[in-house]
């Protein structure tokens, strides 16, 4: 078996991460490196998309657009 810090499935990761018994070697140094997008780009990236996909531009036309309702 061959460890490949690069690999999107983080399964052998996570096995390497928990072998804790004496009998085991210690594994260090950099055991998960996977490029991705950072959670502030994904929000980013969504919000924006549900803005072009929105209805409403303002909370005015959201308020406006006849699916309200009053609270006495």
């Amino acid at each position: 078996m061959v460890h490949d810090a690069h690999c999107e499935d983080n399964t052998l990761h996570n096995m390497l991460t928990s072998l804790s018994a004496p009998e085991f070697p210690v594994a260090f140094g950099v055991i998960r490196q996977v490029t991705s997008t950072s959670f502030d780009e994904n929000i980013w990236k969504q919000i924006n998309e549900e803005k072009q996909n929105s209805k409403f531009s303002s909370v005015d036309e959201l308020m406006n657009s006849g699916v309200t309702w009053e609270i006495e």
